[in-house]
């Protein structure tokens, strides 16, 4: 699920909602932006700032990719590099899928 980095961070809260969804990808001009996720929705309540506010000022980017079908322990190491919980995966330049922190714990988990 997206928005556009210019829509509004209510538009992107009402997404996450109806989906049930921790984040949505943020594009810009048809490409991956960034990220917009439960936690940059932290900083905005604790700040105070209007939801009417557009997203691209309170996404995270650039947006950390993969390619799709990276093994676990790749996507671990490149989540750690980079301090995040989530990695959108890249399949002929268009994002496919998205890898989560939980993901990760739950893959390992089985082994």
């Amino acid at each position: 699920y997206s928005c556009e980095y210019f829509d509004s961070i209510f538009r992107a809260i009402n997404l996450m909602f109806k989906k049930r969804i921790g984040s949505v990808l943020v594009v810009k001009n048809k490409i991956p932006f960034g990220i917009f996720t439960e936690r940059d929705l932290l900083g905005v309540l604790t700040k105070n700032i209007p939801l009417q506010e557009r997203l691209e000022n309170y996404a995270a980017h650039p947006l950390i990719t993969a390619k799709y079908g990276i093994k676990g322990k790749d996507a671990a190491e490149i989540m750690d590099k980079n301090k995040i919980k989530r990695l959108a995966l890249k399949k002929n330049d268009a994002i496919v899928a998205m890898v989560t922190a939980r993901d990760i714990v739950d893959a390992f988990r089985i082994m």
